[in-house]
């Protein structure tokens, strides 16, 4: 296969194309969380740029594929799903497409276990107290009855907030923009805020462990203790990931 010259065959996307797939990206990385109203359009419009027109038609195309729906009434306005419909279809196209998940994997094995290792060198105790609350918030959450139950319910949407907040906040405590656009950008390719839900919560423990390791690491200011701690909580998650898909193995 010429690598070069796949990597140099690019589509340029219109502007629609480009807004549905940031709001996409951050409807699955659990930015905007399921049950949960949008912005209003000139939030997002300034967020994204654009003017209302290209957006409104990027919001069509995600009611479309079953990431947003608008509800009338007292509360009106246009809400994330329950994101039944798309996780089922990234599901699909991942298990018809292995090669994919595996490559989003790698390089979020890379991305995670990085700003890991930065964090533990530039992290400030406000950092720390963000991470702090990201891991308090999930254990919480884990005493939840609602927890026990392995379908996508709305009651999961604090679960989905917490683990995303616990990754963003490394990312931000590394102190580069850019590494934290790309563990953005990733937990969204992961499709994290439906996936997650697919594991049941007595996996539930086991994340919680591997993320306070990664904290103690963090704090503890060792970089080469964090980077090693991350690797083993993503590994751990692509193994959850793959119960979900159906089996399989990366060589890692």
């Amino acid at each position: 296969m010429n690598h070069v010259a796949e990597l140099a065959s690019f589509r340029i996307r219109s502007a629609v194309e480009e807004v549905a797939e940031f709001l996409r990206l951050r409807i699955q990385g659990g930015i905007y969380v399921v049950g949960t109203r949008m912005p209003p359009e000139r939030v997002l419009t300034a967020e994204v740029g654009v003017a209302r027109p290209t957006l409104r038609q990027a919001l069509e195309r995600l009611k479309a594929e079953g990431y947003l729906e608008a509800k009338q009434g007292a509360f009106a306005g246009t809400y994330v799903t329950d994101l039944i419909v798309p996780t089922d279809n990234w599901l699909r196209h991942m298990r018809a497409h292995p090669d994919e998940f595996d490559d989003i994997y790698r390089f979020d094995l890379l991305i995670e276990a990085g700003a890991a290792a930065m964090a533990a060198e530039r992290r400030t105790e406000a950092d720390l107290g963000e991470i702090q609350l990201a891991i308090d918030q999930l254990r919480v959450l884990a005493r939840l009855d609602s927890l026990k139950d392995q379908t996508l319910r709305p009651e999961y949407a604090p679960l989905r907030g917490a683990d995303m907040y616990f990754h963003q906040a490394i990312a931000v405590a590394s102190g580069s923009r850019r590494l934290a656009d790309a563990a953005f950008r990733i937990r969204g390719e992961l499709f994290t805020a439906g996936v997650v839900t697919r594991y049941g919560g007595e996996q539930l423990p086991d994340v919680q462990v591997e993320h306070e390791a990664v904290l103690d690491a963090i704090r503890a200011g060792d970089p080469a203790a964090a980077r090693q701690a991350m690797e083993i909580h993503v590994r751990a998650g692509y193994q959850r990931y793959t119960s979900v898909l159906g089996g399989g193995s990366v060589s890692a």
